[in-house]
C-alpha cells in the first residue's frame, strides 16, 4: 500500500506539520521545513521552467488540493470533539443542578437557614 492511499482517519501529522500546512495556504513555505507534507503529498514542490532541461527546483512548497482538504477534515473533526465536550458539560450541570433542585437535605436546610433569618428580625 503505497502512503499516499490512506484516508485521512489513518494519518497524523504532527501540530508542527500542521501549522506549516496552514502557513503554505498563505505563502510559500521551504522544502525543508515541510518534508512530511511533501511525503504525504499535501503540498506541491514550487519549480521555475529550464529550458533545454528539467524545471529546477526553487526550495519552496504550497499547499494543494489534498493539502486543503485535510485542513478542512481537521476542523470538521474539531468541532465535532467541541461539540462533543459541550455535551459533556451541559449533562454535567443539569445533573448537579436536578441534584440540587431535587434534594430534600438541601430543601430542609434552607428552609432551617429562612427560620432562624425570620426569627433574627
Amino acid at each position: 500500500m503505497n502512503i499516499t492511499d490512506l484516508a485521512f482517519d489513518e494519518i497524523f501529522l504532527s501540530h508542527k506539520d500542521i501549522r506549516i500546512l496552514k502557513k503554505s495556504e498563505k505563502a510559500s513555505v521551504t522544502t525543508k521545513e515541510c518534508k512530511n507534507l511533501l511525503i504525504y503529498k499535501f503540498v506541491d514542490e514550487i519549480k521555475v521552467n529550464n529550458p533545454g532541461y528539467l524545471p529546477k527546483s526553487t526550495g519552496t512548497a504550497k499547499i494543494n488540493n489534498l493539502g486543503i482538504s485535510y485542513l478542512a477534515y481537521i476542523k470538521a473533526k474539531n468541532n465535532d470533539k467541541s461539540k462533543e465536550h459541550l455535551h459533556d458539560w451541559l449533562v454535567a450541570v443539569f445533573s448537579t443542578l436536578a441534584g440540587a433542585v431535587l434534594s430534600k437535605p438541601l430543601w430542609e436546610f434552607i428552609e432551617w437557614i429562612c427560620y432562624v433569618l425570620a426569627d433574627s428580625f
